[in-house]
């Protein structure tokens, strides 16, 4: 088949269905034709589609697996390429694990420790298929050509081969590409490996649906990489040490106001207050802060604006939880608020943890009044 792989081609592709596409590739296309396409596709255009675009390269390789994987067969020399390649796979996790479980213990030990810059870890492991292919200009064996071996390599999903080693797991029941109770000689074989242990990493590759059976025992490189990520986190940017103490920044007030609009308001008449009060009967404290509050209105005016409210801590001897903000009130006026959260503190609390609904709250504070 003779085609110009432009743009123009491959939008035209793009505006096909999924059957269009395939009745096309399945019978004018040619392995070498779809290989030239997907090269092309890759080399020129791939870039500059967007992610849902990108499916047209897949299914160009899928269509080229099928083709070539109707031509293949399992002689004896097969078998034991792919079952070494098997074996390679495996003991390229075990070396990797090993290796990994070192890190662990020291990185464990360091954290222990209290290491002046070490707040976390992660380890990651990931193993590379490579298809060594000659270098038209230097003539050596390359794993970064420009044909369709390393079109087929950079297409493999971001998750082939690879595992975390993060929040202190690291035990057996985490070793997925080593030898466990799963098999995955079935499905993909037809028999073919019945008294064998497939592992996971061959499952993996298969499930790709780009490599071919030829492609598959064309691998004659696996690179295997342990990294490490070395975590420290500078925190309370901007807060200061009263962060520690459970306070915030005026403009931090504001924005949990904004969020907490759905507080319930209790009026002056209700509390025999000089102020409007927010009171929490949501729990919405666990979502802001170590102290349960409420919120005061911040100077005695008619007018209710809901962003300017302060919070203040529900204890035994409240606090305003606000750093440095201005509040129009007298100090009479202020204390009658702690006198009555710390006199309604047990109230307060059920309220908060739903224990006692708005309006029987109100009910109480009638009683005592």
């Amino acid at each position: 088949m003779s085609e110009i792989y432009d743009r123009d081609f491959f939008n035209n592709l793009l505006n096909q269905t999924y059957e269009e596409k395939s009745l096309y590739f399945r019978d004018m296309c040619s392995v070498t034709d779809l290989e030239d396409m997907a090269c092309k596709y890759h080399k020129l255009l791939h870039p500059y589609y967007n992610k849902g675009e990108t499916g047209l390269l897949e299914k160009i390789l899928l269509e080229r697996r099928i083709k070539l994987d109707r031509h293949f067969s399992w002689t004896e020399k097969n078998k034991r390429h792919f079952l070494e390649l098997n074996d390679k796979i495996i003991s390229g996790f075990k070396k990797a694990y090993d290796e990994a479980a070192i890190l662990y213990d020291k990185l464990t030990k360091k954290l222990n420790s209290n290491d002046s810059f070490l707040d976390d870890f992660n380890i990651r492991i990931k193993l590379s298929p490579f298809i060594l292919e000659i270098d038209n200009k230097t003539g050596e064996l390359t794993e970064r050509g420009e044909g369709i071996y390393w079109v087929l390599y950079s297409s493999l999903p971001e998750y082939l081969w690879t595992d975390d080693i993060i929040d202190g797991r690291f035990g057996p029941e985490y070793l997925r590409f080593l030898k466990d109770d799963t098999n995955w000689n079935g499905e993909y074989f037809s028999g073919q490996f019945d008294e064998y242990y497939i592992g996971y990493g061959i499952h993996q590759l298969l499930d790709c649906h780009i490599f071919s059976w030829f492609d598959i025992l064309r691998i004659n490189e696996i690179w295997v990489e342990v990294k490490t990520d070395h975590q420290h986190f500078i925190e309370n940017i901007g807060k200061g040490d009263y962060w520690d103490n459970g306070l915030q920044t005026e403009d931090e007030n504001i924005a949990e106001n904004i969020r907490m609009e759905y507080m319930s308001r209790l009026s002056k008449e209700e509390s025999g207050l000089p102020v409007e009060l927010l009171v929490d009967d949501i729990g919405a404290w666990e979502n802001i802060g170590k102290y349960k509050r409420l919120k005061f209105k911040s100077n005695t005016d008619d007018k209710i604006d809901r962003t300017k409210m302060v919070s203040m801590s529900i204890e035994e001897h409240p606090r305003i939880l606000v750093k440095d903000i201005e509040i129009n009130l007298s100090d009479d006026e202020l204390k009658q608020i702690k006198a009555f959260i710390s006199g309604n503190e047990q109230y307060l609390n059920q309220l908060a943890n739903q224990e006692i609904s708005f309006i029987e709250f109100v009910k109480i504070l009638q009683r005592k009044r």
